[in-house]
């Protein structure tokens, strides 16, 4: 079936001339009605026989059918401005609701898809899909965009390197929430020292000043990792207290989240340090990609790209009570999205 397909225009003009050579035949016994039916032109050179005009006319259109640019064009009647090759059939496709059939190639037609006119599956070769109800929904590159997905954002449905914005396809697993505290202890004038309680973190207490870094040391046997140096003491003033007293206030600077928190003396400030687990979901890619980023972290797309032009711009709880994270993500175009999910 397939190879009758494929030969469909040599099928038929063999057809034809067999056709046009049984005619001859039982037109030649007849004599001048024969003569009258395979003489085309009536203007042909005089002293040609119906035979070798039959020859002629079978010839010139074998000669056609071997040199596909000198095909002879017509207009199809119901669309004028529309060209087409003689014998090429004009796609058309049936849909329910609709009482005849839809001509794929006229522009306004019915569309199959909605929202998709019928040219973009010829002009993207996705003829196939186009027969499916569920086309819009199908991936025929496998770059993890759906059809609908690479329409709407002009790429090509059929080529794996050419994709929407993976941002798009960017989800969180997890949010791991680490507990910290941190506590001031006055040491004179405007000296204090800053105590960082964390899981798997210990440090040497240390004099601080104004612009002064802590923690530095880690103690033997641990290592302070993100914490390092993280935290400034920006300033000293008066303000009051848990207990409603005036009392000593001090600014402190976290630098890794671009925070700042006040602490008062003999007081402590109970944190919650956010990292949220991300995974591109398109590419080929999957869970097994993760990274682990915290609230001003970059990152590229694909992970491991050199130019990291993606934010994690905030990781914040969803209101104040249960596990619900929100991490709000910023692309180069300044374009944002956010994902819910389940703090750890």
């Amino acid at each position: 079936m397939n190879q009758l397909k494929a030969n469909y225009e040599k099928v038929a003009l063999a057809i034809t001339v067999v056709v046009l050579m049984l005619c001859f035949y039982l037109g030649y016994s007849c004599g001048q009605k024969a003569e009258a039916f395979v003489n085309l032109n009536s203007s042909s050179p005089a002293g040609k026989s119906p035979g070798d005009i039959l020859k002629e006319n079978v010839n010139r259109a074998l000669n056609t059918f071997t040199e596909p640019n000198s095909l002879p064009t017509v207009y199809d009647p119901t669309v004028p401005e529309r060209e087409f090759y003689m014998l090429q059939s004009i796609p058309r496709f049936g849909k329910a609701g609709v009482n005849k059939p839809i001509d794929l190639i006229e522009k306004g037609s019915t569309q199959i898809h909605e929202g998709i006119d019928n040219s973009y599956w010829f002009e993207n070769d996705l003829k196939e899909e186009l027969k499916y109800d569920n086309a819009l929904e199908l991936d025929p590159d496998q770059d993890g965009f759906s059809i609908a997905e690479e329409h709407a954002a002009g790429t090509n449905p059929k080529d794996a390197t050419s994709y929407p914005d993976l941002l798009a396809k960017v989800k969180a697993e997890k949010v791991l929430v680490i507990n910290i505290e941190l506590k001031v202890t006055a040491l004179g004038g405007d000296r204090i020292s800053l105590n960082l309680k964390a899981p798997g973190v210990q440090h040497e207490v240390e004099s601080l000043n104004f612009n002064q870094r802590s923690p530095n040391r880690a103690r033997f046997g641990t290592k302070l990792g993100k914490f390092k140096a993280r935290y400034e003491y920006l300033a000293k003033d008066q303000a009051k207290g848990p207990n409603g007293i005036n009392q000593p206030r001090y600014k402190i600077k976290d630098h890794l989240l671009n925070e700042e928190h006040y602490l008062f003396r003999r007081s402590s400030l109970k944190l919650e340090d956010l990292e949220v687990v991300l995974y591109l979901d398109a590419l080929g890619k999957g869970a097994d990609t993760g990274l682990t980023l915290q609230k001003g972290s970059m990152f590229a797309l694909p992970f491991g790209g050199a130019e990291k032009k993606y934010k994690v711009k905030s990781l914040k709880k969803k209101g104040t009570e249960g596990k619900v994270y929100i991490a709000e993500l910023e692309g180069p175009d300044g374009k944002t999205r956010e994902i819910e999910v389940l703090g750890s």
